[in-house]
């Protein structure tokens, strides 16, 4: 496992308590704006899948909430950027139908080193987004 130094850019606390209050520093105690730190980060260039396990929405018995089947676990590709969204419709049938589909993981802007994801699904919910996909968009 090798090591990255990553420097990061502190904004002072005191700075920005001082500029939302709208005070002016004292001039004995006046901080720098910005202090640079030094990190030392583990960086693997062979990287595990993330465990996503707490993204499933569960019963009292593990099982689906919504369906009540036995969640399995899957790997899932993680994608990274800025991904467009389904709409609302979509947003609101996947927390109702099938909250545990999940077919790839958005993990945003910040590009990682792990490629993939282990996620709990629910075949029925699978099935579920399959179906709301095909009547909704025509495919599948």
């Amino acid at each position: 496992m090798k090591n990255i130094k990553v420097i990061l850019a502190v904004l002072s606390l005191n700075m920005l308590s001082l500029a939302q209050t709208n005070q002016k520093p004292k001039t004995e105690t006046s901080p720098n704006v910005t202090q640079r730190q030094v990190l030392e980060l583990p960086v693997s260039r062979e990287s595990q899948p993330s465990v996503l396990f707490e993204r499933a929405l569960k019963d009292k018995e593990g099982r689906c909430k919504v369906h009540h089947h036995h969640l399995e676990v899957a790997v899932v590709p993680i994608v990274y950027g800025l991904m467009p969204g389904h709409g609302k419709e979509y947003y609101e049938a996947e927390r109702s139908k099938f909250p545990n589909a999940i077919t790839r993981h958005e993990a945003g802007c910040l590009v990682m080193s792990a490629k993939e994801a282990k996620v709990l699904q629910c075949r029925k919910c699978l099935e579920a987004k399959a179906a709301y996909i095909k009547r909704n968009h025509g495919t599948s």
